[in-house]
């Protein structure tokens, strides 16, 4: 790692590449480049010059939460991010041509060609200048920045020199390594893990019947998972509708899957997206009592269109409709019901307690044939075919008729 000098070295390395290649350039043959405060910089001589000024130092916020090897060694080096301002002079202050405009643009097509001063970049650098050895563990790229021009006039008043052409450079990252090493721990010699606390149980997806995206009262589902410890075995529901937790002892149980079947129970298990987790208890479990429980996944409860006629009442002037129908389960007052007719949302009337009979209102009707979904809490009722019935059946259906599959 470099030590404290690698801030200068950076300013050498600069320093060797704009001479080395300006001296080999029509008409820079007598450039000089300096590394010189702003009030300083410009030669007595006033030959073609380019001055670089380091003005500031950041550290650099990537680094901040990175780490290095351990064969590297150290406490995490400091990482910094060092501003140039670099000025342009022209021969004879631009008095025959403007030479500082020509000698900037060359400068600033050398960086934009080689943005990287990597380790062989230092080497040479240095070596010719009897300099710092400064090994980098990243290369240092330079950037082009835009600074404000309020902010570049505020820096030359601070120094109360007149202004010159100028453009700002970024170098990052320029890292030095702390002193301090970090002690090397013992070796480990031996190993003593129980292999059952290697992997804590955890739930990963949900299944429903025939590939649903959802399930239906009454109907089985399958959680997949790792690391089911067996035992007594428990699937636990929750529900934004109830005040407490509910269980139901599932069918099948092995250490990845876990298969149960929803209760029938619609005045009880609203529609809408429930969190289910899974509870293990065994008799040799070591935690102070206290059960496994996994983490919680999403199970999605479709509400369900019964077999009942779909009742449609249209007003006078055949402008509104009101459709009345059945539903299980119940929905409670606090949850939110759509009728879905092809690609419209319509929202069920509010109601005094948990219902499984809605109505809804339809404005600006227009007569025929309708996809119908019902949506409780943005769960959508499975696609199913009504079977044809009597002939007030076949007249509601004339406006609404069931998905069909």
């Amino acid at each position: 790692m470099s030590d404290a000098s690698a801030i200068a070295a950076v300013t050498q390395t600069l320093q060797w590449l704009l001479q080395r290649h300006l001296a080999q350039a029509p008409d820079f043959d007598d450039t000089l480049v300096t590394a010189r405060p702003l009030d300083t910089g410009r030669q007595k001589e006033k030959p073609n010059q380019l001055n670089l000024f380091l003005f500031q130092l950041q550290t650099s916020a990537n680094w901040q939460s990175r780490s290095l090897p351990p064969v590297l060694g150290g406490e995490q080096p400091l990482a910094l991010t060092l501003n140039y301002l670099l000025t342009a002079f022209g021969r004879h202050d631009d008095n025959e041509r403007p030479f500082s405009h020509r000698l900037l643009g060359e400068a600033m097509r050398l960086l934009h060609e080689q943005p990287l001063l990597d380790s062989r970049a230092f080497a040479l650098a240095l070596a010719s200048a009897d300099g710092y050895a400064t090994p980098q563990v990243e290369r240092v790229r330079l950037t082009l920045k835009e600074l404000p021009i309020d902010e570049i006039f505020k820096l030359w008043s601070g120094f109360q020199v007149p202004y010159r052409l100028s453009v700002v450079y970024e170098a990052s990252v320029v890292l030095i390594s702390a002193r301090r090493r970090m002690p090397s721990p013992l070796p480990v010699l031996e190993r003593h893990i129980a292999a059952r606390n290697l992997l804590a149980p955890s739930l990963a997806t949900v299944e429903f019947a025939d590939g649903q995206p959802s399930a239906r009262l009454g109907e089985r589902f399958e959680l997949s998972g790792r690391a089911f410890p067996g035992g007594a075995t428990t699937v636990v529901f929750t529900h934004p509708e109830w005040a407490d937790d509910r269980r139901v002892a599932p069918s099948e149980v092995s250490s990845t899957r876990i298969v149960a079947v929803l209760p029938n129970e619609p005045s009880d298990w609203p529609a809408g997206f429930y969190g289910v987790c899974v509870q293990f208890e065994r008799r040799d479990d070591v935690r102070d009592g206290r059960p496994w429980r996994t983490n919680t996944i999403s199970l999605p409860v479709a509400p369900e269109l019964p077999d009942i006629p779909i009742v449609v009442t249209l007003s006078a002037d055949a402008s509104t409709v009101e459709i009345r129908l059945a539903c299980r389960p119940k929905v409670w007052p606090a949850q939110r019901a759509s009728l879905l007719l092809g690609d419209r949302e319509v929202i069920a009337e509010p109601s005094a307690g948990a219902s499984d009979a809605l109505l809804f209102r339809v404005a600006h009707a227009v007569r025929g044939s309708f996809p119908v979904r019902l949506r409780v809490q943005g769960v959508d009722s499975l696609p199913r075919r009504l079977p044809q019935g009597s002939g007030a059946r076949e007249e509601a259906l004339e406006f609404v008729q069931a998905v069909i599959a």
